[in-house]
Formats: structure tokens, C-alpha cells, sequence
């Protein structure tokens, strides 16, 4: 268990410019979860968006064959449900913090690396690849594609879970192992939660435990927010202009 921070403590978060050149380019790490972020624009968007002249984002969310201790081929990871799952909530995400209908008929595309996991993987890459789709809304701009940055609020995720009666947040792997219960939650910069997930491993929890737990890393998302604010004050781009 963690030794080096109390139960309502998270791990430092560290946003860095990406080492990849593209639209959006980030990578972030906190503790030992390190996620590499790309966003790149494609200039067309799902058949049931043609006409609408709205945007769309798509994620891809993958492991590096080491992420973890024991390595894992590409063909896993491919066929990987799990994180086939989990892309699909992370672009959800995403798309609650953007006006699509001011970004024309353009797809955002996330692709969210993990080079290191110790648990929070999820949560951690939506904190990364909001400020990534930031640089690219504003390449965008730059480049003519857009006449204007649509209404855009950063989005990031944390990790809250009980354990023998005491609510923690942002789990490592060993955490997340030993929960009775987790959530894993995504608010926007307005305080709103855009996409909730639960899991009960033995016998559920009292509601007013899952209102302690929600209210916890709420109030502990403006610190992210924060982090994030300034990142992307320094790097409004996924390149040094």
C-alpha cells in the first residue's frame, strides 16, 4: 500500500511537450504510469456525420509491449478487448469537452500510448489527451482549418476506490487490486461529471460512500485542472512556434 502519500493524496502529475511532432503532442506522467499522446487530423468524419459540417474524435488507446512486467505481443494487444473498450472512453470523453459543431467536418485522432502502467492508465491518458486536442484545435486555427477555437473545456479523469473502509484516490495497480470498489470518473473544467464507471469486487458499498468518493475527486480534480492549465499555457502547440 502507499507508504509515500495519505489516502486523499495523488501521485505528481508532470505534462511534458510531446517527443512525436503532430497537432497535439503530449506526454504525461504520474508515479510510475507513463503515456505517450498524438492527436492528428483527418479530414473527413463517420458516415453519419457527412453533411452535418460537425467534427468528430476517435481514440486509440494501446500498451507498449513492456508496459506491464510481462510482455505482450502485438497480436495481443490488438485483439485486446479491454483496450478496445477503453479507447471508446476516452473519445467519449473528449468529445464532452469541444464544440464539434464549430470544428467542421474533421476527425480528431487520439492515440494514447502507455509505456509504463501502474494503475490510473485511463484516467491519466483523458488528463493527457485533452491538452493534446487543445494543441491541435489551435493548429487548426493556425492553419486556417477553423476560423475560430470552438468552445473547448479541458476534461481529466481520476481514480477513487475503497479499501478496508478507508476511500483513496488515484490507484496504482497493487491499489486497485486490493479495492473492495472503484470508480473511475471524468469531470469537466465546469465541475460536471461527463463519464462515470463502477465496479464492485465484493459486496457493494453504502450510497452515501459512492457520494464521499465522487465529492473527493471532484474537489481533487481543480488540482489537475490546474496542472493542465499551465501546460498548455506554455505549449498552446504540439510543435514549438
Amino acid at each position: 500500500m502507499r507508504t509515500e502519500r495519505k489516502p486523499e493524496e495523488i501521485r505528481e502529475i508532470k505534462i511534458y511537450k510531446g517527443k512525436i511532432e503532430a497537432e497535439g503532442s503530449v506526454y504525461i506522467e504520474a508515479g510510475n504510469t507513463k503515456i505517450n499522446i498524438t492527436v492528428s487530423i483527418e479530414n473527413k468524419v463517420p458516415q453519419f456525420l457527412k453533411g452535418t459540417g460537425e467534427g468528430w474524435i476517435k481514440a486509440q488507446y494501446w500498451m507498449h509491449p513492456r508496459a506491464v512486467n510481462e510482455w505482450k505481443s502485438i497480436e495481443m494487444r490488438i485483439k485486446d478487448k479491454r483496450a478496445i473498450e477503453i479507447s471508446r472512453i476516452i473519445a467519449r470523453t473528449l468529445r464532452a469537452g469541444i464544440d464539434r459543431a464549430k470544428i467542421g467536418e474533421y476527425t480528431l485522432l487520439v492515440d494514447c500510448e502507455v509505456l509504463q502502467a501502474d494503475g490510473s492508465t485511463r484516467a491519466i491518458a483523458v488528463t493527457g489527451a485533452s491538452c493534446a486536442v487543445y494543441q491541435a484545435l489551435n493548429f487548426m486555427k493556425k492553419n486556417n482549418l477553423i476560423n475560430e477555437i470552438p468552445d473547448f473545456e479541458l476534461v481529466c479523469g481520476i481514480t477513487v476506490g475503497k479499501i478496508k473502509d478507508k476511500i483513496y484516490l488515484d490507484l496504482t495497480y497493487e491499489e486497485d487490486f486490493e479495492c473492495e470498489f472503484d470508480l473511475n470518473l471524468f469531470f469537466s473544467e465546469k465541475g460536471k461529471i461527463v463519464e462515470i464507471q463502477g465496479t464492485s469486487e465484493k459486496r457493494g458499498i453504502p450510497s452515501e460512500d459512492l457520494n464521499l468518493m465522487i465529492e473527493l475527486a471532484r474537489k481533487k480534480s481543480e488540482e489537475i485542472f490546474k496542472i493542465q492549465r499551465e501546460f498548455i499555457k506554455k505549449f498552446p502547440y504540439g510543435e514549438d512556434i
